[in-house]
């Protein structure tokens, strides 16, 4: 959630105080060096004010644990760019210092609750951020055991990435008027066991009138056993999130996105994926068909427990 207040305001002047933007998105962060890690952020806003605000952060943090490694201090501070909604944000810098507290629930699973700040270098855009998350370890390809002790299992864990040309059939407009839209898509699945995945996706349109058109989703996929040879198997996922800019009637932003299809495997890295589905927008007349067509690069990596 983004609390704004000061001098931020709306591009038409308006103030935005009193204004609670809620966004979803995903993180991922890398670890340099023991506590020291990279962060890449990105959200989008589903509530709060019309369709189109979205941000994309950089930086770095510092993680400390303590009770037994159970529980996480982090402050991270990122450089970046946001704007769109009828935000003013000047020309799109924006500065983020955070800081969070990480509980484990089980195994490599913590939730997350963050308190931090989003401003512009000038202060003319600035608000307080509050937030709340689900954050997944991986301890791969040599990551130091913390608890000093042998690591009694690894396994491998599988990533997929999708690159994929989508098309939503008679896409509404917010001015009422319909046209199909294509896009360009990067999905990111990360498998927890050998048939269920965690994914992110983002897209930008390319062709069908809706140029600043862009996504930013996320959800839960389904894998089934391989048939055929080994050479081909379906999936369905549902992804939600951020949607707007380019007409689109995705009203304050939020999207849903279940598709279901199917997965042939050029071999054990590449295979070709199509999916249909249906793309619908809470608040806004987007309910669209939509049909993909890509690639996937399959890779693993050790994990251990």
């Amino acid at each position: 959630n983004l609390s704004p207040f000061g001098d931020s305001k709306f591009t038409d002047g308006t103030s935005l105080n009193g204004n609670t933007i809620r966004l979803a998105g995903f993180e991922i962060n890398s670890y340099l060096h023991n506590n020291w890690f990279a962060f890449l952020k990105l959200d989008g806003a589903y509530d709060g004010i019309k369709a189109g605000y979205m941000d994309i952060f950089l930086g770095g943090g510092y993680h400390f644990s303590f009770n037994n490694n159970n529980t996480n201090l982090i402050a991270k501070f990122g450089v970046g760019a946001g704007g769109g909604g009828g935000v003013e944000t000047e020309g799109g810098l924006l500065i983020y210092p955070d800081l969070s507290i990480e509980q484990k629930l089980f195994n490599s699973i913590y939730i997350s609750i963050n308190k931090g700040y989003l401003l512009s270098p000038n202060s003319d855009f600035r608000s307080s951020t509050f937030g709340i998350g689900i954050k997944y370890y991986v301890d791969k390809d040599g990551i130091l055991n913390k608890k000093k002790k042998f690591y009694s299992t690894v396994k491998f864990k599988g990533v997929q990435i999708a690159l994929s040309q989508q098309i939503y059939f008679d896409a509404k407009r917010d001015t009422n008027s319909s046209q199909n839209l294509q896009q360009i898509s990067l999905q990111a699945n990360l498998f927890l066991n050998k048939y269920i995945y965690v994914a992110g996706q983002t897209s930008f349109a390319n062709f069908g009138n809706a140029g600043a058109y862009a996504e930013g989703i996320v959800g839960v996929g389904f894998y089934s056993k391989p048939f055929l040879n080994y050479n081909v198997n379906l999936f369905a996922q549902l992804l939600a999130g951020a949607a707007g800019g380019g007409g689109i009637s995705t009203g304050k932003g939020l999207i849903i996105k279940p598709s279901i299809g199917f997965n042939y495997y050029l071999n054990d890295k590449l295979s070709i994926k199509t999916s249909v589905g249906k793309v619908k927008a809470r608040g806004g007349s987007l309910n669209s068909t939509s049909f993909s067509i890509g690639l996937n690069y399959n890779v693993s990596f050790l994990k251990a427990n």
